[in-house]
């Protein structure tokens, strides 16, 4: 993922980020106290994930979610174009995801990194969605890990694909292409509130 430098005479933003950084519950994001303004004042330069940043600029359309909008969602999608549309919608929540081009890479990143949700592709090369998502929920069962909800992402909208994703362990479905509108509800029924 990448960053943002952001200059350190931007002390306000900074105040937020330092939120961000330092993980600081008791403050929320945007009602900073003064003691964390001069932290910040002297804190220098800081790198920030552009999803933090977008959120501290006021640039991102926000989740009913709570203050806190700093999840982290894994996309499994083989088609670059379908990434790159669901990847700005996600910064335009401000919502921070990973990409995984098919259903091998998303086992790989979910050993590596917990994610807050998974959006699912069904039909893709070397793994499809539906045997990821099964081996994914024989991993949260076999290592006693909590689990991440996962929302198939598909083109086939005919009856019983649903089921069909349903029947693999996916928590929900989204029929591609999505709107905007509809990505926000999907992560609003399974992000937890911050």
């Amino acid at each position: 993922m990448g960053t943002v430098l952001l200059p350190s005479d931007d002390i306000a933003i900074q105040a937020i980020m330092t939120v961000f950084l330092t993980g600081t519950a008791a403050v929320g994001l945007f009602t900073l106290s003064s003691s964390l303004l001069a932290y910040a004042a002297l804190a220098g330069p800081v790198l920030v994930p552009p999803a933090v940043y977008m959120i501290a600029m006021g640039r991102v359309e926000t989740l009913g979610l709570g203050e806190a909008l700093l999840f982290f969602v894994l996309l499994v999608e083989d088609n670059a174009v379908n990434s790159e549309i669901a990847l700005a919608m996600l910064g335009r929540m401000g919502v921070a995801a990973d990409r995984a081009e098919d259903g091998l890479a998303a086992l790989g990143a979910v050993e590596q990194t917990d994610f807050d949700l998974i959006l699912m592709d069904c039909q893709m090369p070397n793994m499809d969605g539906f045997e990821a998502t099964r081996r994914m929920i024989a991993r949260e069962r076999s290592l006693g890990l909590a689990h991440t909800p996962i929302v198939a992402l598909t083109a086939n909208a005919i009856r019983g694909d649903r089921e069909a994703c349903i029947a693999a362990g996916m928590d929900d479905y989204l029929a591609k292409p999505f709107l905007f509108d509809a990505l926000r509800a999907a992560l609003e029924r399974w992000l937890p509130p911050r």
